[in-house]
C-alpha cells in the first residue's frame, strides 16, 4: 500500500488513512505528524477563484479593509476584534487549512480564545511600529518583482527577484514562529505544543502566503523549499472498520491504534478505553450515557454535522410519535364501542 511519508514523532507509525485537511494526524496515538501543503492547492485554487462569489467571501474582504483601516488608525480593540472575526469567516472559507477539530464547537471556541489573547499580546509588543517596517521592507522587495493576473490568482514572473521576495519572507515566518512559540498566550493554543508545532505552523503559514498564486507558481515553490510530499510502501497493513463514537462515520483503525482523530467530525476517539477526548480539559469520557464530559460538564457539540446522539432523538421521537398513534388508535376504538352500546 502507497502512502504518504508522514511519520509519528510520539509513537513512530506512519500515516495511513486518507487526509482531508492539512492537519495529517497520527493514526495510531492521534498526535499531530504534519501539515500536508499539496492538500490545500485544490481549497486555495477554488476559494479565490473569480468564478467564486459568496456571502462569507465579501464580508471576508469587508473585513480585510476594516482590519486595514484599523491598523492605519492604530486602534487595539477594534484591530483584535476584527482580527478574531477574519478567524471565524477563515474557518468556513478555506476548512482544509485547519484541523478536522474546528467542527467541534469546543475547539473552535478555544482556538478564537487564542487568537484573541496572541493579538492582544502582539499590539503589547508594539506590533503596529512593527507592521509598518516589515510592510516597508516586503513593498520595496515586491516592486521589482512584475505580477500577472489571470482566473482570479496573481501570476508572478518567476526569476531572482520574485525568489528573493519570498525567501525573504519564507526567512520572516520562521522568526515569528519562534516568537509565537516563546508568548504567554500559546499556553491557549487548543493544540499540544510538541516538536512537530514548529514546522506545521510554519507550513500553515506558508500556505497563506503562497496560496493566491497560480498553481504552477506553487508547485514550484514547493519544490524549492523541500515541502514536496513523499511517498512510502507500506506492507502487511491490517485495518479494522468501525464508527466514530460521536458522529458514526466509518473510521479505519489499524491493527495496534490506541487513538485515533475522525476526520468528519473532527473527535479524538480513544480507541482502546471507548471514550473520546474532551477538547476543554484535555479528560477522556465516555458517551455511552451522555455527551457531556463528566469532568468539566462542557457538552460535545458538532457544527454542521448529525452525530449519534441526533440520531438516538430521533429513534427515540420516532418511537413516541408511533406509541401516541397507538395510543390514539385504542382511544378511538373504545369511544366507539362506548357510543354503540350507550
Amino acid at each position: 500500500m502507497l502512502v504518504k511519508k508522514y511519520t509519528c514523532p510520539t509513537c513512530g507509525g506512519n500515516k495511513v488513512d486518507e487526509i482531508t485537511t492539512g492537519y495529517v494526524y497520527c493514526d495510531y496515538c492521534s498526535s499531530l505528524v504534519n501539515y500536508d501543503l499539496e492538500k490545500m492547492l485544490s481549497e486555495a485554487e477554488k476559494s479565490f477563484s473569480s468564478e467564486q462569489q459568496n456571502e462569507i467571501k465579501q464580508k471576508y474582504y469587508k473585513k480585510l479593509q476594516e482590519l486595514s483601516n484599523y491598523i492605519q488608525s492604530e486602534d487595539t480593540d477594534n484591530f483584535v476584534k476584527t482580527q478574531c472575526e477574519i478567524h471565524a469567516l477563515e474557518f468556513e472559507l478555506f476548512p482544509k487549512r485547519f484541523s478536522p477539530k474546528i467542527k467541534q464547537a469546543t475547539f473552535r471556541q478555544k482556538l478564537l480564545e487564542y487568537f484573541e489573547s496572541f493579538w492582544y499580546e502582539k499590539m503589547e509588543n508594539g506590533y503596529f511600529a512593527k507592521n509598518n517596517e516589515t510592510q516597508k521592507l516586503f513593498s520595496e522587495l515586491s516592486s521589482k518583482v512584475t505580477f500577472g493576473f489571470k482566473n482570479g490568482k496573481s501570476v508572478p514572473k518567476y526569476d531572482e527577484h520574485f525568489e528573493k521576495y519570498i525567501e525573504e519572507m519564507s526567512s520572516f515566518l520562521k522568526i515569528s514562529i519562534e516568537e509565537t512559540l516563546n508568548m504567554t498566550s500559546i499556553k491557549k493554543y487548543p493544540e499540544p505544543i510538541t516538536s512537530t508545532s514548529k514546522d506545521v505552523m510554519y507550513k500553515q503559514s506558508f500556505n497563506m502566503t503562497i496560496q493566491m498564486y497560480d498553481t504552477d507558481t506553487i508547485h514550484k515553490l514547493i519544490e524549492k523549499f523541500g515541502l514536496k510530499t513523499e511517498y512510502i510502501e507500506v506492507s502487511n497493513l491490517q485495518q479494522t472498520k468501525t464508527k466514530c463514537f460521536v458522529c458514526n462515520h466509518e473510521i479505519s483503525i489499524p491493527e495496534g491504534a490506541k487513538k485515533k482523530v475522525c476526520e468528519n467530525c473532527g473527535t479524538t476517539n480513544d480507541i482502546e478505553n471507548q471514550k473520546v477526548q474532551c477538547y476543554a480539559c484535555g479528560a477522556s469520557f465516555s458517551i455511552a450515557e451522555s455527551f457531556v464530559c463528566t469532568y468539566c460538564g462542557s457538552k460535545v457539540q458538532v457544527l454542521g454535522k448529525k452525530t449519534k446522539k441526533d440520531e438516538v432523538v430521533k429513534e427515540t421521537s420516532k418511537k413516541k410519535q408511533e406509541e401516541q398513534k397507538i395510543d390514539t388508535s385504542k382511544n378511538n376504538k373504545k369511544g366507539f364501542f362506548q357510543k354503540l352500546f350507550n
